[in-house]
Protein backbone atom coordinates (compact mmCIF):
# COMPACT_ATOMS: atom_id res chain seq x y z
CA UNK A 1 0.00 0.00 0.00
CA UNK A 2 1.44 3.47 -1.33
CA UNK A 3 2.55 5.60 1.52
CA UNK A 4 1.93 8.92 1.31
CA UNK A 5 5.34 10.34 2.99
CA UNK A 6 8.39 9.05 1.97
CA UNK A 7 10.41 9.26 5.21
CA UNK A 8 14.18 9.50 5.10
CA UNK A 9 15.17 9.27 8.28
CA UNK A 10 12.12 7.81 10.71
CA UNK A 11 14.11 7.97 13.92
CA UNK A 12 14.45 11.73 13.71
CA UNK A 13 10.74 12.42 12.34
CA UNK A 14 9.63 9.72 15.93
CA UNK A 15 11.88 11.66 17.94
CA UNK A 16 10.26 15.19 17.29
CA UNK A 17 7.11 13.59 18.81
CA UNK A 18 8.30 11.35 21.47
CA UNK A 19 10.30 14.21 23.31
CA UNK A 20 7.12 16.67 23.88
CA UNK A 21 5.29 13.95 24.55
CA UNK A 22 4.38 13.52 28.50
CA UNK A 23 5.27 10.31 30.34
CA UNK A 24 3.14 7.29 30.40
CA UNK A 25 0.25 9.19 28.96
CA UNK A 26 -2.87 6.93 29.12
CA UNK A 27 -4.70 7.73 25.74
CA UNK A 28 -2.94 8.91 22.31
CA UNK A 29 -4.26 10.19 19.08
CA UNK A 30 -1.62 9.42 16.12
CA UNK A 31 -2.83 11.18 13.35
CA UNK A 32 -1.23 11.86 9.62
CA UNK A 33 1.68 10.98 10.42
CA UNK A 34 1.71 8.49 7.50
CA UNK A 35 4.96 6.54 7.69
CA UNK A 36 4.88 3.08 8.69
CA UNK A 37 8.23 3.32 10.31
CA UNK A 38 7.79 6.48 12.05
CA UNK A 39 4.38 5.19 14.09
CA UNK A 40 6.35 1.72 14.84
CA UNK A 41 8.78 3.83 16.60
CA UNK A 42 6.38 5.63 18.89
CA UNK A 43 4.04 2.32 19.71
CA UNK A 44 7.52 1.14 20.67
CA UNK A 45 8.27 3.86 23.26
CA UNK A 46 5.13 3.42 25.07
CA UNK A 47 4.12 0.25 26.55
CA UNK A 48 1.12 0.99 28.50
CA UNK A 49 -0.80 3.51 26.48
CA UNK A 50 -3.76 3.20 24.58
CA UNK A 51 -3.69 4.36 20.47
CA UNK A 52 -6.12 5.49 18.14
CA UNK A 53 -4.14 5.26 14.64
CA UNK A 54 -6.21 7.45 12.31
CA UNK A 55 -4.65 7.56 8.92
CA UNK A 56 -5.03 7.56 5.60
CA UNK A 57 -3.21 6.93 2.32
CA UNK A 58 -3.19 9.11 -0.75
CA UNK A 59 -6.01 7.01 -2.52
CA UNK A 60 -8.36 7.34 0.88
CA UNK A 61 -7.98 3.65 1.70
CA UNK A 62 -7.16 2.86 5.36
CA UNK A 63 -3.44 2.36 6.55
CA UNK A 64 -4.33 -1.09 7.63
CA UNK A 65 -0.91 -2.22 8.05
CA UNK A 66 -0.02 0.81 10.84
CA UNK A 67 -1.94 -1.25 13.20
CA UNK A 68 -0.57 -3.66 16.10
CA UNK A 69 -2.45 -6.74 16.25
CA UNK A 70 -5.66 -6.98 18.23
CA UNK A 71 -5.71 -3.18 18.13
CA UNK A 72 -8.94 -1.41 15.86
CA UNK A 73 -8.77 -0.32 12.87
CA UNK A 74 -10.06 3.81 12.62
CA UNK A 75 -9.91 6.58 10.29
CA UNK A 76 -10.96 10.61 10.84
CA UNK A 77 -13.02 12.21 8.26
CA UNK A 78 -12.48 15.96 8.52
CA UNK A 79 -14.28 16.56 5.25
CA UNK A 80 -17.98 18.34 6.20
CA UNK A 81 -18.77 21.58 6.01
CA UNK A 82 -17.82 22.48 9.81
CA UNK A 83 -14.46 20.45 9.10
CA UNK A 84 -15.58 18.12 12.15
CA UNK A 85 -13.37 15.30 13.28
CA UNK A 86 -15.59 11.91 13.30
CA UNK A 87 -14.22 8.73 14.45
CA UNK A 88 -15.15 5.45 12.31
CA UNK A 89 -14.21 2.35 12.93
CA UNK A 90 -13.16 -0.33 10.42
CA UNK A 91 -16.53 -1.27 9.58
CA UNK A 92 -17.55 2.36 8.97
CA UNK A 93 -19.42 2.58 12.13
CA UNK A 94 -19.21 6.09 14.27
CA UNK A 95 -17.55 5.88 17.33
CA UNK A 96 -17.81 8.21 19.94
CA UNK A 97 -14.27 10.18 19.98
CA UNK A 98 -12.26 9.78 23.55
CA UNK A 99 -10.49 11.83 25.45
CA UNK A 100 -6.85 11.83 25.21
CA UNK A 101 -3.35 12.98 27.26
CA UNK A 102 -2.04 13.55 23.91
CA UNK A 103 -2.60 13.87 19.95
CA UNK A 104 0.45 13.60 18.02
CA UNK A 105 0.22 14.93 14.10
CA UNK A 106 1.31 16.13 10.78
CA UNK A 107 -2.37 17.36 9.37
CA UNK A 108 -2.81 17.68 5.84
CA UNK A 109 -1.19 21.65 5.26
CA UNK A 110 -3.78 22.90 3.11
CA UNK A 111 -6.08 22.36 6.03
CA UNK A 112 -3.69 22.05 9.35
CA UNK A 113 -5.28 24.91 11.58
CA UNK A 114 -8.95 23.71 10.97
CA UNK A 115 -7.39 20.28 12.02
CA UNK A 116 -5.56 21.58 15.41
CA UNK A 117 -8.24 23.87 16.73
CA UNK A 118 -10.65 20.79 16.42
CA UNK A 119 -8.38 17.88 18.00
CA UNK A 120 -7.60 20.72 20.93
CA UNK A 121 -11.13 20.14 22.05
CA UNK A 122 -10.16 16.58 22.51
CA UNK A 123 -6.79 16.60 23.48
CA UNK A 124 -5.26 17.91 26.92
CA UNK A 125 -1.82 17.70 25.00
CA UNK A 126 -1.05 18.56 21.38
CA UNK A 127 2.68 17.66 19.15
CA UNK A 128 2.29 18.84 15.81
CA UNK A 129 4.35 19.38 12.79
CA UNK A 130 2.72 22.15 10.24
CA UNK A 131 3.73 25.41 8.49
CA UNK A 132 4.80 28.40 10.47
CA UNK A 133 4.10 31.43 7.80
CA UNK A 134 0.85 31.80 9.32
CA UNK A 135 2.08 32.87 12.42
CA UNK A 136 4.96 35.27 10.96
CA UNK A 137 2.72 37.10 8.15
CA UNK A 138 3.89 40.64 8.05
CA UNK A 139 0.45 41.81 6.65
CA UNK A 140 -1.63 39.91 9.58
CA UNK A 141 -2.80 43.24 10.77
CA UNK A 142 -3.69 44.92 7.53
CA UNK A 143 -5.94 41.76 6.29
CA UNK A 144 -9.39 41.37 7.92
CA UNK A 145 -9.53 37.49 7.90
CA UNK A 146 -5.82 36.26 8.53
CA UNK A 147 -5.31 33.03 10.04
CA UNK A 148 -3.32 35.15 12.95
CA UNK A 149 -6.61 36.85 14.01
CA UNK A 150 -9.03 33.86 13.75
CA UNK A 151 -7.04 30.92 15.43
CA UNK A 152 -5.63 33.50 18.23
CA UNK A 153 -7.59 32.21 21.02
CA UNK A 154 -7.96 28.65 20.13
CA UNK A 155 -4.88 27.64 18.98
CA UNK A 156 -1.85 30.34 19.47
CA UNK A 157 -2.98 30.88 23.08
CA UNK A 158 -2.24 27.39 23.82
CA UNK A 159 1.25 27.17 22.31
CA UNK A 160 3.57 25.76 24.89
CA UNK A 161 6.18 26.33 23.02
CA UNK A 162 7.70 25.98 18.89
CA UNK A 163 11.05 24.85 17.41
CA UNK A 164 11.11 26.03 13.91
CA UNK A 165 12.70 23.93 11.68
CA UNK A 166 13.84 25.44 7.66
CA UNK A 167 12.44 23.99 4.70
CA UNK A 168 15.98 22.66 3.49
CA UNK A 169 16.04 20.16 6.50
CA UNK A 170 12.48 19.24 6.28
CA UNK A 171 12.44 18.57 2.35
CA UNK A 172 15.83 16.53 3.19
CA UNK A 173 13.67 14.32 5.70
CA UNK A 174 10.67 13.87 3.78
CA UNK A 175 12.33 13.88 0.25
CA UNK A 176 9.99 16.16 -1.42
CA UNK A 177 10.65 20.03 -2.02
CA UNK A 178 7.87 22.15 0.49
CA UNK A 179 9.56 25.27 0.13
CA UNK A 180 8.05 26.56 3.14
CA UNK A 181 9.25 26.58 7.31
CA UNK A 182 7.64 24.62 9.52
CA UNK A 183 7.70 24.05 12.80
CA UNK A 184 7.10 21.30 15.52
CA UNK A 185 4.25 22.80 18.28
CA UNK A 186 3.65 21.58 21.00
CA UNK A 187 0.18 22.42 23.22
CA UNK A 188 -0.99 22.43 26.62
CA UNK A 189 -3.81 23.78 28.66
CA UNK A 190 -2.01 26.95 30.00
CA UNK A 191 -0.27 27.68 26.37
CA UNK A 192 2.04 30.49 27.42
CA UNK A 193 4.51 30.76 24.45
CA UNK A 194 5.22 34.33 23.66
CA UNK A 195 3.69 34.08 19.47
CA UNK A 196 3.94 37.58 18.62
CA UNK A 197 7.54 37.27 18.43
CA UNK A 198 7.72 35.05 15.96
CA UNK A 199 6.81 38.99 13.90
CA UNK A 200 11.04 39.50 13.69
CA UNK A 201 12.38 42.50 12.57
CA UNK A 202 12.64 41.89 8.98
CA UNK A 203 9.03 40.80 8.68
CA UNK A 204 7.95 44.50 10.78
CA UNK A 205 10.26 46.23 7.91
CA UNK A 206 8.54 44.27 5.04
CA UNK A 207 5.21 45.55 6.53
CA UNK A 208 7.02 49.01 6.17
CA UNK A 209 8.00 48.52 2.87
CA UNK A 210 4.61 46.88 1.81
CA UNK A 211 2.50 49.67 3.06
CA UNK A 212 4.13 52.48 1.35
CA UNK A 213 4.46 50.38 -2.07
CA UNK A 214 0.82 49.03 -2.14
CA UNK A 215 0.12 53.29 -2.34
CA UNK A 216 1.15 53.11 -5.71
CA UNK A 217 -0.46 49.79 -6.70
CA UNK A 218 -3.26 48.78 -9.54
CA UNK A 219 -4.75 45.60 -9.35
CA UNK A 220 -4.06 42.82 -10.70
CA UNK A 221 -4.58 42.00 -14.56
CA UNK A 222 -7.82 40.12 -15.24
CA UNK A 223 -7.13 36.58 -14.57
CA UNK A 224 -8.97 34.00 -17.08
CA UNK A 225 -8.59 30.51 -18.22
CA UNK A 226 -6.64 29.58 -20.91
CA UNK A 227 -9.85 27.65 -22.49
CA UNK A 228 -11.61 30.57 -22.20
CA UNK A 229 -9.12 33.65 -23.64
CA UNK A 230 -9.53 34.87 -26.76
CA UNK A 231 -6.31 36.95 -27.35
CA UNK A 232 -2.97 35.39 -28.76
CA UNK A 233 -0.75 37.45 -26.54
CA UNK A 234 -0.61 36.30 -22.75
CA UNK A 235 1.68 35.47 -19.65
CA UNK A 236 0.44 32.17 -18.20
CA UNK A 237 -0.47 32.49 -14.41
CA UNK A 238 -0.61 28.96 -12.37
CA UNK A 239 -3.34 29.34 -9.70
CA UNK A 240 -3.46 26.89 -6.66
CA UNK A 241 -6.59 27.17 -4.29
CA UNK A 242 -7.70 30.09 -5.14
CA UNK A 243 -4.20 31.63 -4.66
CA UNK A 244 -1.36 33.21 -7.20
CA UNK A 245 1.45 30.20 -7.42
CA UNK A 246 3.72 32.16 -5.58
CA UNK A 247 5.87 32.81 -8.91
CA UNK A 248 9.31 32.68 -7.06
CA UNK A 249 9.40 29.01 -5.89
CA UNK A 250 11.21 30.08 -3.02
CA UNK A 251 14.76 29.06 -2.67
CA UNK A 252 14.48 27.88 -5.57
CA UNK A 253 13.23 30.57 -8.00
CA UNK A 254 14.42 30.43 -11.93
CA UNK A 255 13.11 32.69 -14.47
CA UNK A 256 13.46 28.97 -16.79
CA UNK A 257 9.99 28.75 -14.98
CA UNK A 258 8.36 31.30 -16.75
CA UNK A 259 6.92 32.21 -20.41
CA UNK A 260 4.69 34.23 -22.04
CA UNK A 261 3.33 33.29 -25.91
CA UNK A 262 3.03 36.16 -28.37
CA UNK A 263 0.43 35.21 -31.42
CA UNK A 264 0.20 31.26 -29.07
CA UNK A 265 3.82 30.92 -29.52
CA UNK A 266 6.01 30.09 -26.63
CA UNK A 267 8.74 32.72 -25.87
CA UNK A 268 11.30 32.59 -22.86
CA UNK A 269 14.46 34.24 -23.15
CA UNK A 270 16.19 31.35 -21.08
CA UNK A 271 14.88 28.46 -22.40
CA UNK A 272 15.48 28.06 -26.30
CA UNK A 273 13.72 24.75 -26.20
CA UNK A 274 10.62 25.51 -25.55
CA UNK A 275 10.91 29.07 -27.64
CA UNK A 276 8.44 28.95 -31.20
CA UNK A 277 6.06 25.76 -29.47
CA UNK A 278 2.59 26.05 -29.08
CA UNK A 279 1.08 26.40 -25.47
CA UNK A 280 -0.20 22.49 -25.77
CA UNK A 281 3.20 21.40 -26.37
CA UNK A 282 5.23 24.05 -24.39
CA UNK A 283 2.99 23.69 -21.36
CA UNK A 284 3.64 25.56 -17.84
CA UNK A 285 4.05 24.63 -14.43
CA UNK A 286 4.38 21.18 -14.94
CA UNK A 287 1.19 20.64 -15.39
CA UNK A 288 -0.69 17.63 -16.99
CA UNK A 289 -2.81 19.71 -18.76
CA UNK A 290 -2.59 23.50 -20.01
CA UNK A 291 -6.46 23.97 -19.62
CA UNK A 292 -5.84 24.58 -15.61
CA UNK A 293 -4.19 27.60 -16.30
CA UNK A 294 -4.99 30.97 -15.86
CA UNK A 295 -3.72 34.14 -18.56
CA UNK A 296 -2.87 37.39 -18.41
CA UNK A 297 -4.29 38.73 -21.37
CA UNK A 298 -2.29 41.74 -23.60
CA UNK A 299 -3.03 42.85 -26.64
CA UNK A 300 0.41 43.30 -27.80
CA UNK A 301 3.82 41.30 -27.61
CA UNK A 302 5.77 44.05 -25.50
CA UNK A 303 2.97 44.02 -22.86
CA UNK A 304 3.68 40.26 -22.52
CA UNK A 305 7.30 40.71 -22.32
CA UNK A 306 7.10 43.61 -20.03
CA UNK A 307 4.63 41.64 -17.85
CA UNK A 308 6.64 38.88 -17.42
CA UNK A 309 9.94 41.06 -16.87
CA UNK A 310 8.16 42.64 -14.19
CA UNK A 311 6.75 39.19 -12.20
CA UNK A 312 10.42 37.93 -12.41
CA UNK A 313 11.97 41.33 -11.29
CA UNK A 314 13.71 40.97 -7.36
CA UNK A 315 11.39 43.32 -6.70
CA UNK A 316 8.43 41.47 -7.06
CA UNK A 317 10.28 38.39 -5.96
CA UNK A 318 10.42 39.94 -3.09
CA UNK A 319 6.96 40.86 -2.57
CA UNK A 320 5.87 37.22 -2.86
CA UNK A 321 8.01 36.00 -0.96
CA UNK A 322 7.38 37.83 1.83
CA UNK A 323 3.76 37.52 1.58
CA UNK A 324 3.55 34.00 0.45
CA UNK A 325 2.06 31.78 3.87
CA UNK A 326 2.24 27.95 2.54
CA UNK A 327 3.87 28.58 -0.96
CA UNK A 328 0.66 30.68 -2.26
CA UNK A 329 0.29 34.58 -2.73
CA UNK A 330 -3.34 35.97 -2.89
CA UNK A 331 -3.06 38.58 -5.88
CA UNK A 332 -5.12 40.98 -3.82
CA UNK A 333 -2.37 41.81 -1.67
CA UNK A 334 0.18 41.79 -4.23
CA UNK A 335 1.61 45.29 -5.78
CA UNK A 336 1.34 45.98 -9.71
CA UNK A 337 1.43 48.00 -12.29
CA UNK A 338 -1.05 50.49 -13.83
CA UNK A 339 -0.27 48.94 -17.21
CA UNK A 340 2.44 47.52 -19.43
CA UNK A 341 3.08 49.43 -22.06
CA UNK A 342 6.65 50.56 -20.89
CA UNK A 343 9.22 48.91 -20.76
CA UNK A 344 11.22 49.06 -16.99
CA UNK A 345 14.66 47.56 -15.45
CA UNK A 346 15.16 46.59 -12.06
CA UNK A 347 16.00 49.97 -10.77
CA UNK A 348 13.15 51.24 -12.90
CA UNK A 349 10.92 48.93 -10.97
CA UNK A 350 11.78 49.89 -7.74
CA UNK A 351 11.80 54.19 -8.74
CA UNK A 352 8.10 53.20 -9.81
CA UNK A 353 6.99 52.15 -6.49
CA UNK A 354 8.92 54.77 -4.36
CA UNK A 355 11.47 52.05 -3.05
CA UNK A 356 14.26 54.18 -1.17
CA UNK A 357 17.92 52.91 -1.66
CA UNK A 358 18.22 51.68 1.52
CA UNK A 359 14.49 49.55 1.49
CA UNK A 360 16.73 48.19 -2.09
CA UNK A 361 19.33 47.42 -0.48
CA UNK A 362 17.29 45.59 1.88
CA UNK A 363 15.54 43.80 -0.06
CA UNK A 364 18.80 42.09 -2.54
CA UNK A 365 20.33 41.38 0.48
CA UNK A 366 17.36 39.54 1.86
CA UNK A 367 17.06 37.79 -1.61
CA UNK A 368 20.51 36.74 -1.64
CA UNK A 369 19.95 35.28 1.74
CA UNK A 370 16.49 33.09 0.89
CA UNK A 371 18.91 31.42 -2.34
Amino acid sequence: MKEMLNVKHPEIYAKMFIDRMPENPKNVLIYGISDKRTIEIILDNFKNTNFVIADRDANNNLLRYFYPEGKKYHYINTTDDNNDLTLFNEEGEIEKMPRFDVAVMNPPWDIHLKIIEKVLTYADNVVNISPIRWLQDPLATEKQKSDYKKFENTISKRIKDIEIIDSAEIDKMFGIQYNTTVAVYHFDTNGGYDYPSLMDSKSKNYRKIYKSVMKKSSACPELKLYKDSKKKNFVPVCLLSGHIDALNEGPTFSRDRYRYFVNNKCINPNRKDVNGLTPEKAKSYNLKTFDTVNVAEFDTADECANFYDYITSPFFVYMCKCHSMDGNVTPKYLPFMEDYKTKRTNDEIFDYFNVSDKNKKFIYQELKRLQ
